[in-house]
């Protein structure tokens, strides 16, 4: 489901459409890179990863010392601690990290395409059903591909999807840009 833009939304993506274009050939650059350079980009993902966690922890920590007195203080505590070690340990250790996270993708896109399979095939004869099967057989044959490689995909398939995501993405600001100042 898709929501409307309103008149609004178009008119400031039109007064900005430089800061949209900017955004996009940024996210461009360093999508290729990463899609170029796939180990660095696994690198760079997983350290954004550690990142997230690590602070997703501190803001968890300061949550749970901050909202004292219910009874959730000693899970929220816990919680951020698994945060905290998750992160550090993927900030300094970004290929154990990154080993882990190409695990989580094979088994995500393998359930996924499963899932998806089937769900296509309730689906029958609905227009689309033989596009959400394709799409389902394609993360299966994914899945597949990359456990036979692994554990060497480790190194290039989190930088890889991680690059062509950002890539994708910053040819969407662009075209979005392009299109509103037009």
């Amino acid at each position: 489901m898709t929501l409307p833009m309103s008149s609004v939304d178009r008119d400031k993506i039109a007064a900005n459409w430089g800061w949209f274009l900017a955004l996009g050939i940024v996210l461009v650059i360093l999508g290729t890179a990463a899609f170029v350079f796939p180990v660095f980009g696994t690198l760079a993902g997983t350290r954004v990863f550690g990142w997230v966690m690590l602070i997703t922890g501190l803001v968890t920590a300061v949550h749970a010392f901050g909202a004292q007195g219910w009874g959730g203080v000693l899970l929220q505590v816990l919680i951020a601690l698994l945060y905290l070690f998750g992160g550090f340990w993927l900030l300094t250790q970004p290929l154990s990290g990154a080993v882990t996270l190409t695990l989580v993708v094979i088994a995500v896109l393998f359930v996924h395409g499963i899932v998806s399979a089937i769900e296509a095939l309730q689906i029958r004869p609905i227009p689309g059903w033989g596009w959400m099967l394709a799409s389902a057989v394609a993360s299966i044959i994914l899945a597949i591909l990359l456990w036979m490689q692994f554990p060497s995909s480790a190194l290039w398939a989190i930088g890889l999807l991680f690059g062509l995501n950002l890539a994708i993405n910053g040819w969407s600001f662009i075209v979005m840009a392009l299109s509103a100042r037009g």
